[in-house]
């Protein structure tokens, strides 16, 4: 970054110093940044410091921990009393080393073409702390001692007072978590065709690295300029398809607590800029024993961490429920249903949808008959049958209550098109989700009278499980056969691309658009219709091929509650 307005620099005995820049959350920094990790060569670096081209002695994951939901009974207190680190902090050596290596087989003497013209020559480590700084608070801080040689800068990290502090101070305690990563990694790496040898003494001194070259793209919204990065990390090993991936370990579980926030930024800044798709996490309890392993898809992290995506809404026009999407998609189709009613508030651009009950709901309610609940009984019922806890078997027996429910938040842009002249909207919604596959993918449960495929009225069904299924990217259904006694014969799993190919009555590009057209018209009229007082509703009735709307009070419906307004409302004036 360029120094900025209002920079300063004094001079002392030990020379110049001052203000460089803020590396504060800034709203523009928002803009995606694509980048794509270019694998330059891995090495081994050996005890004496020297690094070998290759990966002839690279450990491989091995993948069967993975089988069976991932149990297992890993002790990583074994062996810690025979435990051989290395220091930290070693500086540039292996980076120098490799650049020379690559000056003398290319045959290359200007520095500049041996690092592909980059601009800064680092350790992965430093691009690291230095992304992680507008959500770090309360950390160690960073320190990088910079020099520049032949228009390059090379970037060496130094120890902060803080982290020497914490290393005087260190306690047993975290001495104990630092080797249980460590030995995490024999349990699950292995020499290829081999098996592991966690009762080996663990040692730090040989380490798989690798070299990469990035370009962080310029943008003119945030008004920086390109940068081209060279650097190398530490690498934990590779899978079967001799792609890297980096393992660690999480107590208890994953998801929870602020403190698991800024620990998978981190994994995730780390993992990305090598083009890391996934990591393997061991999951650990306060003894060291890690009873399970998951794996954690890169996307996912990023999407259920909220509190460093730069934007928790993602800068979405939209914040509504799964539900409301797949009622407005489905009105091409639905003539004779319940229709729809939602209220609309627009709060700091966005556009918040909350659901209300059409006079046709509130008839069927009040005219429900014990046919009707039986129906909805069986299934949730059925849900009990094929999901259990995890290592569990399912227990049918106990009573079934809809209270407790597993959710999930998603971000989806629906892109704009010229035919159909719908402009571009972004969706943050949420869901309601069945459970998990033995691959931690998201999977839909549904019942079904006797057969599927076979009348007019499944396949306005099928639209359904189509749409709710699609926008969360589940790609196939598990759907129970059942008689009319209620009795579930047979299981069928069902491709989504399947079921959209073989109902032929509706189109899934259609009710897609159909949901974005709606969001356009809102978006298009809201400030013409309503006052800053006001809230918007908009209702399709059954049989109706037309959307109304009503303008009315705000305090007439509660669509975001006073602790949502005052922490939003809040965070924007101080941005």
């Amino acid at each position: 970054m360029a120094t900025e307005p209002g920079s300063s620099i004094r001079e002392t005995r030990a020379g110049k110093s001052g203000t460089l820049c803020s590396v504060t959350l800034r709203p523009e920094f928002k803009v995606k940044i694509p980048i794509s990790p270019l694998l330059l060569d891995d090495f081994i670096s050996n005890r004496e410091r020297k690094i070998t081209i290759g990966r002839d002695k690279h450990k491989f994951l091995v993948e069967n921990y993975l089988k069976n939901g991932g149990r297992t009974n890993f002790d990583l207190n074994k062996g810690q009393n025979t435990y051989d680190p290395r220091p930290q902090g070693e500086g540039l050596g292996q980076i120098l080393q490799y650049i020379t290596w690559k000056s003398e087989q290319t045959g290359e003497q200007d520095l500049k073409k041996v690092i592909k013209e980059a601009d800064v020559v680092c350790w992965r480590g430093s691009i690291t702390k230095m992304a992680a700084s507008p959500y770090e608070e309360n950390g160690t801080g960073w320190k990088i001692a910079i020099d520049k040689f032949e228009d390059v800068l090379f970037f060496h990290d130094m120890e902060t007072d803080t982290q020497i502090a914490n290393m005087e101070k260190q306690t047993e305690w975290e001495k104990k978590c630092t080797y249980w990563g460590h030995k995490f990694e024999t349990y699950i790496f292995a020499e290829r065709g081999k098996d592991p040898t966690p009762d080996e003494p663990v040692s730090t001194w040989e380490e798989m690295g690798a070299a990469f070259f990035t370009i962080f793209p310029g943008s003119p919204e945030a008004k920086e300029a390109e940068v081209k990065a060279f650097y190398a990390a530490e690498m934990d090993g590779l899978d079967s398809e001799n792609r890297h991936v980096e393992v660690k370990t999480q107590a208890h579980g994953l998801w929870k607590g602020q403190f698991f926030q800024k620990k998978a930024m981190k994994w995730w800044i780390q993992s990305h800029i090598v083009d890391i798709n996934y990591l393997i996490v061991g999951i650990r309890n306060n003894n060291g024993i890690v009873n399970r392993v998951e794996k954690v898809d890169l996307d996912n992290i990023t999407r259920r961490c909220d509190q460093w995506n730069g934007n928790v809404i993602k800068e979405a026009d939209v914040v509504c429920w799964r539900g409301m999407i797949t009622k407005m998609a489905a009105s091409p189709y639905e003539e004779n249903g319940t229709g729809w009613k939602f209220a609309i508030e627009k709060f700091q651009n966005t556009f918040f949808f909350h659901e209300m009950d059409t006079d046709a709901i509130i008839q069927n309610t009040e005219k429900q008959n014990e046919e009707d609940k039986k129906y909805s009984y069986w299934g949730h019922k059925f849900e009990t049958y094929i999901f259990a806890e995890r290592g569990k078997d399912p227990t049918p027996d106990e009573p079934v209550s809809t209270w407790e429910e597993m959710k999930a938040a998603f971000f989806t842009v629906i892109p704009g098109n010229s035919e159909t002249k719908e402009a571009e909207i972004k969706v943050f919604y949420a869901a309601e989700m069945d459970g998990l596959d033995s691959e931690n993918r998201h999977v839909e449960v549904k019942t079904q009278a006797h057969k599927l495929w076979k009348n007019k009225y499944f396949q306005k069904k099928a639209m359904k499980w189509w749409i709710q299924s699609h926008i969360v990217g589940i790609n196939y259904l598990v759907v129970g056969i059942r008689d009319e006694k209620g009795i579930v014969s047979r299981l069928e799993k069902v491709d989504l691309e399947v079921l959209r190919e073989r109902c032929n009555q509706w189109n899934g590009n259609v009710c897609l658009r159909t949901f974005q057209h709606v969001v356009n018209q809102v978006r298009t009229r809201y400030d013409q219709l309503v006052k800053p007082d006001e809230i918007l509703i908009i209702e399709r009735k059954p049989n109706e091929n037309t959307v109304s709307f009503l303008v009315v009070p705000k305090n007439s419906t509660e669509i975001l509650t006073p602790e949502f307004r005052k922490k939003f409302e809040k965070s924007r004036s101080s941005s």
